[in-house]
């Protein structure tokens, strides 16, 4: 029995997350921003999050528990921990790679030399497009990302005038 529960969730790991989503009619991911917070972490503190699935609630909380805290995520399913670590990988990259493109600009803006302003350059345009192939990758493996993208980033009818109106 557990080996075929194993296989189940294993199987289930991939659209997990949406079933969870339009069964509880929260597409929002809003339930799982109540359970981080009512869980009252402060910076530093630690979690275990047992069962932890695709690592959606763990998100929230390594949120809250901040830099020098420590969120660990147990489950199961090979495939649902899989799905997390796939993740965790994608942001972790793109959060060093925003970080680079933010360091090459900065250097642009300072040298003195053209040759090397030139080559920065190059560089710095590398850097943006390894950030908007994971950014790609992400919208297609995190549906509330993908939605939030298309919210802020993607809005049929942008406005112009505020670009934060809809914050």
């Amino acid at each position: 029995m557990r080996s075929l529960r194993r296989f189940y969730y294993d199987l289930f790991s991939g659209f997990y997350d949406l079933i969870i989503r339009l069964h509880s009619r929260d597409r929002e991911g809003l339930l799982r921003h109540f359970i981080a917070e009512e869980t009252r972490l402060a910076k530093g503190d630690r979690a275990l999050d047992l069962c932890t699935g695709t690592g959606s609630v763990a998100a929230g909380l390594t949120k809250a528990v901040g830099e020098p805290g420590l969120v660990v995520g147990l489950d199961f399913s090979m495939g649902m921990l899989g799905k997390a670590k796939e993740l965790h990988r994608a942001y972790f990259c793109l959060i060093k790679e925003i970080e680079a493109i933010d360091e090459y600009q900065q250097r642009i803006d300072v040298t003195q030399d053209e040759t090397l302003r030139t080559i920065l350059k190059h560089n710095l345009d590398e850097e943006k497009e390894h950030a908007s192939m994971l950014l790609e990758w992400v919208r297609r493996n995190d549906e509330l990302f993908a939605k939030k993208m298309r919210v802020y980033l993607y809005p049929e009818e942008p406005e112009l005038s505020d670009p934060y109106s809809t914050f």
